[in-house]
């Protein structure tokens, strides 16, 4: 079997799509991962075959400017409550026209030329693209291929859907903002619309049955396996620490994207500098470089979480979902600082209600409530024990490995 796999221009949603490659590769099929320019090298560097189909993206600008300008929480954004009992119609069709215009068609306008020739040329019997890649599902139709949507989100846009068509249909209104704009593309490659092009035909899903939103469409749960990159395990690992050891990140992609810090990082230093534990700081040298450390604190620069989440007692971070899923699989507990901006803030909720850790919003944080909630997190058994039972629902998924023997039978192989 031919397989392309596809993104946008954003290294976390690459590594997110990389394990599922390897199995693929593993199980024998012919596979190319289509990318801009930029990601080139982490594809080679994952060890996959890269081919490169357009521009970069300068979306990453138009976040940057709204979170500079504290616009990053605007209501006509928020995909957090994909529930028809929270929406109005008005107001859902003006998230989609707006949410169309600039980040679905921002991200993807760039990429479906290149992506439909190169399919065109390569014709593969799949294409596997990630919840923002609305290109993948538009080459897939030019070129007559089936397509599955790979997912590494709590689904806010396949529940959404959902609500859309739910509310389009009690209202009698055809007007649809996401279809339009694909059928605008479509019909250059003469294809035709099909729902099953905006979720998927169906969806390999890498989020905890229990953590996920609840929606009908059809999934296949897939664990998550740790990939951050080429990454060595630091020596300095390999003796337990003395006290508990915790983890403060705020991520590199997320940062990066949105030109800002998710909370107050020196002040929690500060703050948490004053606990007697350990404390791993583990962001680039850039932002920490003009800052007085506390003594207890370790600073690790870039350290590959699937080595370090594991010896430690819990995790301060941003909600970023490299940093959240390795510390599912770890079993800790997290404590989470975000804005309410795409899933974020419901995998700091999926945490706290699953007893494994505590949501901070980042409106609300404070770093004196910050040292006492991680002090809670540290001193608090309970929190340990819900961490290792999701770590048991994680590992009891299918490997990545089982993904393929049910793409293979899916696909009549």
């Amino acid at each position: 079997m031919r397989v392309l796999l596809t993104t946008i221009s954003e290294p976390s949603h690459l590594r997110t799509m990389v394990p599922l490659g390897w199995a693929l590769l593993a199980a024998g099929h012919e596979i190319r991962v289509a990318v801009t320019p930029s990601l080139v090298s982490a594809v080679t560097t994952a060890g996959l075959p890269a081919v490169e189909v357009w521009v970069d993206s300068e979306i990453r600008k138009t976040f940057a400017g709204a979170a500079a300008q504290g616009d990053i929480e605007n209501p006509l954004t928020d995909w957090t409550r994909p529930f028809a009992d929270e929406q109005e119609w008005d107001e859902l069709l003006l998230r989609y026209q707006v949410s169309t215009s600039t980040a679905f068609a921002g991200f993807n306008d760039g990429l479906v030329d290149g992506l439909v020739e190169f399919a065109r040329g390569f014709r593969p019997d799949l294409v596997i693209w990630e919840p923002l890649t609305y290109a993948g599902p538009i080459a897939a139709a030019a070129c007559g291929a089936r397509q599955v949507r790979l997912s590494w989100m709590i689904d806010i846009y396949g529940a959404m859907r959902e609500v859309f068509l739910e509310l389009a249909a009690e209202e009698g209104e055809d007007e649809d903002p996401l279809a339009d704009w694909m059928t605008d593309h479509l019909d250059r490659y003469g294809a035709e619309f099909d729902e099953s092009l905006i979720n998927g035909e169906f969806t390999i899903d890498m989020v905890p049955p229990s953590m996920q939103l609840t929606t009908g469409l059809d999934r296949v749960h897939m664990r998550a396996v740790p990939y951050q990159g080429a990454a060595v395990q630091p020596r300095w690992l390999d003796t337990p620490p003395g006290r508990p050891r915790v983890c403060i990140t705020t991520g590199i992609s997320w940062a990066d994207a949105l030109g800002m810090e998710p909370f107050d990082l020196p002040s929690a230093l500060d703050a948490l500098g004053e606990l007697d534990i350990e404390l791993v700081v583990a962001v680039p040298d850039s932002r920490v470089d003009s800052l007085t450390l506390p003594g207890n604190v370790v600073h690790a620069g870039y350290v590959p979480l699937q080595f370090l989440l594991p010896t430690c007692a819990t995790v301060v971070h941003h909600s970023g979902y490299g940093t959240w899923a390795n510390a599912l699989m770890a079993g800790i507990p997290q404590h989470i600082t975000t804005v309410v901006h795409a899933d974020q803030s419901l995998r700091g909720d999926a945490v706290a209600r699953a007893g494994s850790g505590i949501y901070l919003p980042s409106r609300d944080f404070t770093a004196d409530r910050l040292t006492a909630e991680v002090g809670q997190l540290i001193s608090d058994p309970g929190f340990r024990t819900a961490a290792l039972a999701v770590a048991e629902e994680v590992r009891s998924m299918d490997p990545p490995a089982r993904a393929v023997d049910i793409l293979n039978e899916r696909m009549g192989i």
